[in-house]
């Protein structure tokens, strides 16, 4: 696997700024492009969306000794060794574990992403919100803002292997993506943006590999 295309199924999406602007209280992250196209999804946020999947895999799956700690290192390939902290499979439990991670440093990835820009003319929204007193259950003074997100219909992703990937780490990146689905991305999930509604891998020679691996691997 060199390269793998995923189309994700998203309404809205929102990747703020970090201060605000005359348009907005909170604005959306947006890169006009040359082509007249915009950028307002960044592959940091995807990766670290994937990572978050991958970790739920690993974490509630229930593998054996063996295949977790094979997973676990096609984790590390896949995503690199975080500073924080590290997944391993404890005895005790019988199951896989986050540790705090004895790394000075972060090891590289794997994987590189590619987000493909969103085309036509950007179509920005803007909603007004409030805060609310937790005391009184009243809008607090002086707390009338608004923010901004994009409305989409999908997201093309590109995943790209620097490497050759094997097996395990097939099936460990096709379990993630498959568990992307009710996920959020970016901020205000709880507000229905960002949701991802259904995730589309578009290579179907991955697809069969991975599906035939899981089935192997899992029997």
């Amino acid at each position: 696997m060199k390269m793998l295309k995923v189309k994700l199924y998203i309404q809205n999406i929102r990747i703020g700024c970090r201060e605000g602007t005359e348009r907005s209280d909170l604005p959306v992250f947006l890169v006009k492009l040359g082509n007249g196209e915009s950028l307002g999804f960044t592959a940091s946020a995807f990766k670290g969306l994937l990572r978050r999947a991958a970790e739920k895999v690993l974490i509630l799956g229930k593998f054996s000794k063996d295949l977790s700690e094979k997973l676990i290192d096609a984790y590390k390939s896949l995503f690199g060794e975080s500073t924080y902290f590290n997944l391993k499979y404890d005895d005790k439990y019988e199951d896989i574990i986050l540790t705090a991670s004895e790394n000075k440093s972060p090891t590289q990835s794997k994987l590189r992403f590619l987000v493909e820009p969103i085309p036509g003319n950007t179509n920005i929204q803007r909603r007004a919100s409030i805060r609310v007193n937790d005391r009184f259950l009243s809008v607090e003074r002086g707390a009338l803002w608004d923010y901004e997100f994009l409305s989409v219909d999908t997201i093309d992703v590109n995943i790209i292997s620097t490497k050759d990937t094997n097996k395990y780490e097939k099936m460990l990146l096709y379990l993630a993506l498959t568990n992307l689905k009710y996920e959020s991305i970016g901020g205000f999930g709880s507000r229905g943006i960002g949701i991802v509604e259904e995730v589309k891998i578009l290579d179907e020679e991955f697809l069969r590999e991975a599906k035939s691996i899981v089935n192997e691997v899992c029997k």
